[in-house]
C-alpha cells in the first residue's frame, strides 16, 4: 500500500511539472497580449488598481486593503507603476513595481496629490496638489528625490500630459477663463500657451505617442476632440455619452483610444476608438466595447510596447 502510494504521488508530481513546462513554454509562444492598469471597485466602495489582459479579459488585483488606490500609470519601460492613494491619511503619490511589490510614497505634502503621469525619459513624475482654493502642478525628480512647483500662480491646473520629446506638457486650466481650457507648458522656457477657447469645460488631456494629437474631453455635448499639433486645427472625433474616471489613454501605436463608460446602471465597459478610421470616416465612428463587467473599472492606461 505504501508503494503505492508513493508511486501514485510521484506520477501526480510528474504530471504537475509538466503541465506547468508547457503552460510556460506556451506563455513564451503566445504572441504578448495588450494590457492595461485599471482602477476599479468590485466589493463596498474601496478602489483598488488592477491588470487587465484585453483580448483574454484576465484581471489581476495589484492593491487590495480598505483604502483607495487609483490614477494609476506605467513607467516608460512598464517595470513601474506610479499611484495615488489615501493609505496615509490624504491621498499622496506612490510608487510600486509591476507586481504591486516594493510600495514607497514619493510626496507628502499638506493637501492632496493626484493626476501623477511619468515622463518619457522615466525620470521625473509630474503630479497635482490640491489646495483648498486653487491647484499646482508640482514635479518629481526620480533621480534625487526633489519636488518643485512647475508655475507661479493660484489657478487651477490639472491633468497633465507630456509630449513624447518632454519638452511640453499639456494641461487644463482656468488661468485665461472661468471654464478650463488646453494649455501647454514649454518645459525649456516656461511659456504657457493657450490652445483652446470656448465656453466648455475642457478635461481628460492625452498626448499621442507619435505626437501629432492632443486628445481631451469637452462638456456640453459631451464629445472627445483632437488638437491636432503640426497642422494647429481643431478636430472633432467622436460623442462617447459619458466618461467614468478621468483618464482617456492612447495605445502604444497611436492608433487607438481607450477609456471607460456606463453600460447599464449595473454594468460597466472599456471602449477602444479607432482614432484614423474616426477622422477618415467621421460617419463611421463607432465606439468599439471591448470588455462588459459587473465591476466598475476606470482610468485605464495602456502598457508600453515593450522592445
Amino acid at each position: 500500500m505504501t508503494h503505492f502510494l508513493f508511486r501514485l504521488i510521484n506520477r501526480m508530481l510528474l504530471g504537475f511539472s509538466i503541465a506547468i513546462g508547457l503552460a510556460l513554454v506556451i506563455g513564451y509562444l503566445l504572441p504578448p497580449e495588450d494590457e492595461v492598469l485599471v482602477s476599479g471597485v468590485i466589493r463596498g466602495n474601496d478602489v483598488d488598481i488592477y491588470r487587465m489582459a484585453l483580448t483574454r479579459h484576465l484581471v489581476v488585483p495589484l492593491t487590495r486593503n480598505e483604502f483607495d488606490d487609483e490614477q494609476a500609470d506605467w513607467s516608460p519601460d512598464g517595470e513601474q507603476i506610479v499611484f495615488t492613494s489615501s493609505r496615509s491619511g490624504s491621498y499622496d503619490i506612490y510608487l510600486m513595481d509591476s507586481q504591486g511589490r516594493s510600495i514607497r510614497r514619493i510626496s507628502d505634502g499638506e493637501y492632496d496629490d493626484y493626476n501623477p503621469v511619468w515622463s518619457p525619459d522615466g525620470q521625473q513624475i509630474v503630479y497635482v496638489n490640491q489646495n483648498i482654493s486653487y491647484s499646482r502642478m508640482l514635479l518629481y525628480d526620480i533621480r534625487d528625490g526633489t519636488t518643485r512647483p512647475l508655475m507661479d500662480g493660484t489657478n487651477y491646473d490639472d491633468e497633465p500630459t507630456w509630449s513624447p520629446d518632454g519638452r511640453y506638457i499639456a494641461f487644463v486650466s482656468d488661468r485665461y477663463s472661468p471654464t478650463r481650457e488646453l494649455l501647454t507648458l514649454d518645459m525649456t522656457d516656461g511659456s504657457i500657451r493657450r490652445i483652446t477657447d470656448n465656453t466648455t469645460i475642457e478635461t481628460s488631456a492625452s498626448w499621442s505617442p507619435d505626437g501629432r494629437y492632443i486628445l481631451f474631453y469637452a462638456g456640453g455635448i459631451p464629445t472627445f476632440y483632437l488638437w491636432d499639433v503640426l497642422e494647429e486645427k481643431l478636430l472633432p472625433l467622436v460623442e462617447p455619452q459619458s466618461l467614468i474616471g478621468t483618464t482617456v489613454d492612447w495605445s502604444p501605436d497611436s492608433r487607438y483610444i481607450i477609456y471607460a463608460n456606463f453600460i447599464s446602471e449595473t454594468r460597466s465597459g472599456i471602449f477602444r476608438v479607432d482614432v484614423m478610421n474616426c477622422i477618415q470616416q467621421p460617419a463611421n465612428c463607432t465606439p468599439e466595447l471591448l470588455i462588459s463587467t459587473p465591476e466598475r473599472y476606470f482610468d485605464p492606461r495602456w502598457r508600453p510596447h515593450q522592445p
